[in-house]
């Protein structure tokens, strides 16, 4: 008995082990004021929760399993509550007219301040914000490598913040649906296969504190998310976020 379930037990590990799950990030900082001076922005160092998406169960067998998809199941505490091993550099620049671009982990983005642009403290404040990315996870095992699997992963989100904003920090809440879709390719040694297709969207409803000015730069936010990927998969999430950096 004792064998048999050790036989068992390696088997679930292997399987598990050749499963390929891509890392989203959880938080955004979608803040709603914009800087009053053109070319003013900041630099960050930003440690961000993260949603794992399990995509394929098996890229090893022939021919591979795909199975539905999962939705945080191998997933730590740290990576989706306390953001300690997830760190991304966050960059802003304004333009003009109340317009910046940022860019966050591998998202690039335009956010526009529609409410109260350069009209000082104590003022509610607004902004409408748009991102697109795209990045590429790939898995081996191995070594040479007997089996691989690369998820080229597309994504596009939108949103809208809300805030007050006092002389030295803005609290704010935002809201930001994002879309994601993942082609998969395998080579393993049954030959190649896919892609593998999936697709999914995250809600995201936040609640965030912001520096209002320049030098040291900071943020923090909880968000509470709802997930929906094919085959009919849901998940709830709370993430959590924190920024320091500087601005000019």
């Amino acid at each position: 008995m004792m064998k048999n379930w050790f036989l068992a037990s390696v088997a679930i590990l292997s399987l598990a082990g050749c499963a390929q799950t891509i890392d989203v990030r959880a938080s955004h900082f979608a803040v709603p004021i914009v800087p009053d001076r053109s070319f003013s922005g900041h630099v960050a160092l930003a440690a961000v929760s993260k949603t794992r998406v399990r995509l394929l169960e098996n890229y090893q067998s022939n021919p591979p399993v795909d199975g539905v998809t999962k939705i945080n199941e191998d997933a730590s505490v740290s990576d989706v509550i306390f953001p300690i091993s997830n760190l991304s550099l966050d960059l802003r620049l304004a333009l003009a007219g109340g317009a910046e671009i940022y860019s966050h982990g591998s998202s690039f983005g335009l956010r526009w301040q529609l409410l109260n642009h350069g009209a000082g403290p104590d003022k509610w404040v607004a902004a409408i914000h748009g991102a697109s990315g795209t990045f590429r996870t790939t898995t081996s095992v191995g070594n040479p490598s007997t089996a691989e699997v690369s998820s080229q992963v597309k994504s596009g989100q939108g949103g809208l913040s809300i805030g007050y904003r006092f002389r030295d920090v803005t609290p704010y809440v935002s809201y930001i649906y994002e879309h994601h879709d993942a082609a998969s390719d395998v080579k393993n040694t049954g030959g190649t296969f896919g892609p593998y297709e999936d697709s999914g969207y995250h809600q995201y409803a936040t609640f965030g504190i912001t520096s209002s000015g320049p030098g040291l730069s900071f943020g923090v936010e909880v968000s509470s998310i709802m997930m929906a990927w094919s085959g009919g998969t849901t998940a709830q999430q709370t993430s959590t976020g924190l920024r320091l950096g500087w601005a000019w």
